[in-house]
């Protein structure tokens, strides 16, 4: 299953990436929000996490840009925001998980675990 990691870079990600990967999932890296769209068009990802610090699109813009290429595609943001203010602004764009700025390899398990209990519904 492939999930897309929208981030300028993936420098301090490797255990994230690494629990992403031991989770089954295959792991793109897109440098920008346009990257990551045009990546979503050509592969139809499963999830794609949105880093809070692409210089081309607020992440939660980027979360909307996807719903518009696909409905289907799940997504995570990497954000300092509290629970409260995450909620506020990712309120209706269906966001799977808020993760901190600087995941591990716990943070890659549980969403995709997330992730798998969400397809399975759709699967029903």
């Amino acid at each position: 299953m492939l999930v897309i990691v929208a981030t300028p870079t993936m420098a301090g990600l490797e255990g994230f990436t690494r629990g992403l990967i031991d989770s089954g999932a295959e792991v793109a890296h897109a440098r920008s929000g346009m990257s990551a769209l045009e990546m979503a068009k050509a592969r139809a990802p499963a999830l794609v996490i949105v880093d809070g610090g692409l210089k081309d699109f607020r992440p939660f813009e980027l979360v909307t840009e996807l719903t518009r290429v696909d409905a289907s595609i799940n997504t995570a943001v990497m954000s300092h925001l509290d629970e409260e203010k995450f909620h506020d602004k990712a309120e209706g764009l269906g966001v799977l998980a808020s993760l901190g700025t600087q995941p591990g390899a716990e943070d890659a398990v549980e969403v995709m675990a997330m992730l798998r209990r969400v397809l399975e519904r759709l699967v029903i």
